[in-house]
């Protein structure tokens, strides 16, 4: 997906954001903070099942509580 976010819902530096991924087929819906910022359609070469990929900016990001689990159908 190259879509960009509709709005930018971080908080201050040096403040813990939120984030939820949520991916269903093709289709990935993301919230910073309670907010939606996106909701994009994952290109046909994006598996669907695989490694889960955490990326930072150069000069530090850090992660803490890091959830990842797989939904039951329908939710």
């Amino acid at each position: 997906a190259s879509d960009a976010p509709m709005s930018n819902a971080s908080l201050p530096e040096g403040k813990w954001n939120t984030l939820r991924i949520r991916t269903r087929n093709k289709t990935v819906q993301v919230a910073i903070n309670g907010k939606d910022v996106l909701k994009a359609t994952l290109k046909d070469d994006v598996p669907s099942r695989g490694h889960v990929v955490l990326d930072g900016v150069a000069g530090g990001i850090s992660y803490r509580k890091v959830l990842v689990f797989e939904l039951p159908k329908g939710e």
